[in-house]
């Protein structure tokens, strides 16, 4: 895999300390307060040349998304 940003093949997942996954959620700006309710599971991969973050998920596969 190169990284989206910069081209490079310096990327790697970023493990967990204790999961298998990271969870991407919602927060309330105005209050922040975290709406657990809502989110999904994510893997991250990271560029260690550039710093950018990949978050993918499978789930997503030919998802229709609304605007």
């Amino acid at each position: 895999m190169r990284c989206m940003n910069c081209g490079s093949e310096k990327v790697a997942p970023l493990k967990t300390p204790t999961g298998d996954k990271y969870m991407l959620t919602e927060v309330n700006s105005e209050t922040n307060s975290i709406n657990m309710g809502n989110g999904f599971t994510v893997d991250i991969i990271a560029c260690t040349n550039c710093g950018f973050v990949h978050l993918i998920n499978e789930e997503l596969k030919n998802a229709t998304i609304s605007e």
